[in-house]
């Protein structure tokens, strides 16, 4: 089977090697450089799902970067042929860009199947030199169905590439709809996982939180340890979830403290792990996806009913017991079969499962989770962490944190940024900061400032950091909370995102705060609709090069907060001295 249709300059090919008795249908729609492409597969019984693909092509003109949600640093131009990713419910998001050398849009393609499994490729056909896209769907076990519709949403309007992928993905919550962010979500947190990792006790977190309080943090996350005082292996311990009395004696009473100070608690679970050494290890014998001996735990199969339930009370219980307002769910990925791997519910002809595929098991199992929970505590926090964090996991997670990068703040800068793209609405957390005590204030900020446009999480040990360290935290959560709904929440610009976004510039309905992360770069001062401006420097250079469109007065502050200096500055294109890791406020000059 193969269907054809043009697109404005797009070419699409839809085919199936084997259709069988399957029906397909191709139609298209849209105007002004967005097509819809709207694929249907019809039978006249439930069967199984054949393979088939789209493909979407077009001619290479000015094409030099591409950008995927989970992609990283891998922002260049692969071949076709070798340019493979998988999107699915717990990894990625189902889209991929192309970007111009100016940094505008050149085709944005997405899929509103974020639930199962689709393999893409995109890249330079170096035959003919187009640039050629790939859907492949249903290469992963599907139970039989009788239909199936998906659509494409195809985007070449030639505009700013961060716009573009912002209502792309505004798009994707026509299928998908976000849970609201609680106001506690926002705020800065200590977490304890860089600073104790898993030893850790409740007068030491307690004695943390009092510190975090005094410097303007609203919320505390207590990650892996809490449930073992166990040395042995990595997650040996995992599954039975119950509080290591060794390590917090009264999970209650803790967290009743906890609050006293005036903080959120948030608390870590690994969700599909059961350790090897834990009693629940049998107990759920037969029910496992599989076996990962790196970390000595099986990963359950959420097809089973047993297993959701188990799950769902796990969570329900701690929620109502220990006064929590929040999980950190990890682990969500490994929730899934592998390529290569063998589906254990295939020999067992699915004995036992009241759900066949493994990603729309977990979104039942998550879609109970969040409303059991929130039927309880309506406000609730839900922690999700790269790379699940597409269009369906924010129906059930609110904070979604960049994946683990300790100490580089290149890797923090780029998967917030990249995150921001992707999260409109939701409230994306950087990774947890921390850093060397003995490093300069300036270099320990520059941690801060790679998270400079999301949540900050902090997880530097506060008693054991100079007071210069403390005085910049401060400053740091203070600047944060001040300019919090244009950086969360403002409309972002990072061209150049091969680049690692060397500049970045979001937009409020008041202000806007721009922050240069490379030398000998400039930033744009427009005031376009606002009358503030921030500059950051976010480099190790004191010389920031700056094109302000409008006289303006500016104040100047080091990395501490304090004020050095004020001036009139004129239009133009000039360079300025900007404390390393300080910023510049411009206020425009009004004529009356």
């Amino acid at each position: 089977m193969k269907k054809e249709l043009k697109a404005g300059n797009l070419d699409v090919i839809l085919s199936c090697a084997n259709p069988g008795n399957w029906q397909f249908a191709c139609t298209k729609g849209g105007s002004d450089g967005v097509h819809y492409i709207f694929i249907t597969l019809e039978n006249g019984k439930e069967e199984y799902f054949p393979e088939f693909t789209a493909t979407v092509r077009f001619p290479q003109h000015d094409v030099a970067a591409r950008w995927q949600a989970d992609g990283f640093f891998n922002k260049n131009l692969p071949p076709e042929w070798n340019s493979r990713f998988e999107s699915e419910l717990g990894v990625g998001a189902p889209l991929i860009g192309f970007c111009g050398e100016n940094g505008n849009n050149r085709l944005i393609c997405s899929s509103s199947d974020a639930l199962r499994k689709t393999v893409w490729a995109g890249g330079p056909h170096e035959h003919d030199f187009y640039i050629e896209t790939r859907l492949v769907f249903f290469t992963a076990p599907e139970s039989p169905a009788s239909s199936y519709s998906v659509v494409l949403r195809l985007d070449t309007r030639d505009i700013n590439f961060s716009d573009a992928l912002a209502e792309n993905f505004k798009w994707f919550e026509d299928f998908y709809h976000p849970i609201p962010v609680p106001e506690a979500g926002l705020e800065a947190w200590y977490s304890t996982w860089y600073s104790y990792h898993k030893e850790l006790t409740s007068d030491e977190i307690e004695a943390e939180c009092r510190l975090a309080k005094s410097l303007g943090m609203g919320g505390v996350l207590v990650d892996d340890g809490w449930q073992t005082d166990k040395h042995d292996g990595i997650y040996d311990y995992t599954g039975d979830w119950e509080v290591a009395p060794s390590r917090i004696a009264d999970m209650k009473k803790h967290v009743d403290t906890v609050h006293s100070y005036g903080l959120k608690y948030m608390l870590w679970y690994s969700v599909p792990f059961v350790g090897a050494k834990s009693r629940n290890f049998e107990r759920f014998k037969g029910k496992y996806l599989f076996f990962n001996e790196r970390l000595h735990a099986a990963i359950l199969d959420p097809r089973f009913p047993e297993v959701r339930e188990f799950l769902i009370g796990i969570y329900r219980d701690a929620l109502i017991n220990y006064g929590l307002d929040g999980f950190k769910l990890d682990f969500i990925d490994r929730m899934s079969i592998a390529p290569g791997m063998v589906d254990p519910a295939e020999a067992e002809d699915y004995a036992g499962r009241d759900i066949k595929n493994v990603p729309e098991a977990v979104d039942v199992l998550f879609n109970d989770i969040i409303r059991e929970l929130r039927s309880i505590k309506s406000d609730i926090l839900i922690e999700f962490r790269q790379r699940y964090m597409g269009p369906a996991i924010r129906q059930y997670g609110n904070l979604i944190r960049a994946t683990d990068c300790p100490g580089d703040i290149v890797a923090n800068r780029v998967r917030t940024i990249d995150l921001r793209h992707s999260s409109c609405g939701s409230a994306v957390h950087g990774d947890m900061l921390r850093w060397h005590e003995g490093d300069s204030v300036e270099s320990a900020a520059r941690q801060f400032l790679a998270v400079l446009f999301s949540v900050p999480q902090i997880s530097a040990r506060l008693a054991d950091i100079p007071e210069s360290h403390r005085e910049m935290i401060r400053h740091r959560v203070e600047f944060y909370r001040r300019y919090r709904d244009t950086l969360v929440f403002g409309r972002i610009s990072a061209p150049h995102f091969d680049q690692n976004y060397p500049v970045v510039k979001s937009t409020g309905k008041c202000d806007a705060v721009t922050a240069v992360y490379n030398e000998n770069v400039f930033a744009d001062i427009t005031f376009a609709d606002v009358n503030t401006e921030v500059l950051v420097n976010a480099t190790a250079s004191s010389s920031v090069i700056v094109n302000i469109a409008a006289d303006c007065k500016a104040v100047f502050y080091d990395v501490c907060g304090k004020v050095t200096q004020e001036q009139d500055v004129s239009a133009g294109l000039q360079k300025l001295e900007i404390p390393i890791s300080g910023e510049c406020v411009f206020t425009k000059m009004i004529n009356c």
